[in-house]
């Protein structure tokens, strides 16, 4: 299908369901989506995400070079049998509208009682997350999404009796991520009936992608803060590296000098000399040419 249509891009294939990220004309794109969901195969919930190419990037550059299409067990793994992380047993989910909303009123009556937890991996949430005065937001040092129950499964006893909101980029990820989180949560209420209180753990449905795409602003950034909790750029996994929906002011800083900067492309990939991971560079920095650098996970000792 994608081959008639021109599509290029990359497909997981799983019993749970489709991953997909393509680009092509916009045409092609909505062909695809009608096709797939007439299949039936694939149920009637499928959640297919439209977005545009960056007007302030050469569009060669923005676009997938080759097809892959690959059969796997699970849309996303975290690394977990699935008894321990089933999609399907996540936790509620919070429209645009409501998550807003929800962030607003926290913002008003700030207590200590709520808790941002950012799915995603570090250099992911460098560049953009949400940012509530009052409201303290978990972004941990993650370099894959199989880290994540690691991290969190001391944290759990911490959130008992809490608000804990999650998101991720767009959805996926949060599935699994609040099924897992929810399990150890639940395991540790049972260990601790004499603290009181109820945990409640929600989902922004249709992660950042979809909250910039309600309150956002575009590539240039107009949005005031307070009208768009989300703080900086969105990271994709394709070639534009961003979405051009962004939320207000600038939050990635260098890793060389500590300036104000959010592009890691504005030169060849700059990526740690222990783990890989992608850096932050400034064009300053660049110019010195450090071969040394180091990301801010691996200098901390942070394995």
């Amino acid at each position: 299908l994608c081959e008639h249509l021109h599509l290029k891009g990359r497909i997981r294939v799983s019993i749970e369901g489709l991953n997909v990220v393509l680009d092509g004309p916009k045409p092609s794109i909505n062909a695809y989506v009608s096709a797939v969901k007439s299949d039936g195969r694939w149920g009637n919930n499928i959640d297919f995400k439209l977005s545009e190419f960056l007007t302030s990037k050469p569009l060669d550059g923005q676009r997938f070079k080759s097809l892959c299409v690959k059969e796997t067990k699970e849309v996303v793994s975290i690394g977990l049998d699935r008894s321990l992380s089933d999609p399907h047993k996540g936790a509620p989910h919070l429209s645009p509208e409501e998550w807003h909303h929800t962030l607003s009123s926290i913002s008003k009556n700030a207590n200590g009682d709520a808790i941002l937890i950012d799915v995603r991996n570090i250099y992911e949430s460098r560049i953009g997350f949400f940012n509530v005065p009052g409201v303290e937001t978990i972004r941990p040092p993650l370099r894959q999404f199989t880290d994540f129950p690691s991290y969190f499964s001391n944290l759990a006893p911490s959130l008992v009796g809490k608000t804990v909101l999650m998101y991720c980029t767009g959805g996926v990820r949060c599935e699994r991520a609040s099924a897992f989180l929810l399990g150890r949560i639940r395991e540790a209420e049972a260990s601790q009936i004499e603290l009181g209180g109820t945990t409640r753990v929600a989902q922004l449905s249709g992660g950042v992608h979809a909250y910039l795409k309600a309150f956002g602003c575009g590539e240039e950034g107009a949005a005031d803060a307070g009208s768009c909790w989300f703080a900086g750029k969105n990271f994709v996994f394709d070639p534009r590296r961003v979405e051009p929906e962004r939320g207000p002011i600038t939050v990635g800083t260098c890793c060389g000098c500590g300036a104000q900067h959010d592009d890691y492309d504005n030169g060849p990939e700059q990526r740690c000399r222990h783990c890989r991971m992608l850096l932050l560079v400034c064009d300053s920095c660049r110019a010195r040419q450090f071969a040394t650098r180091l990301c801010g996970c691996c200098a901390a000792g942070t394995s």
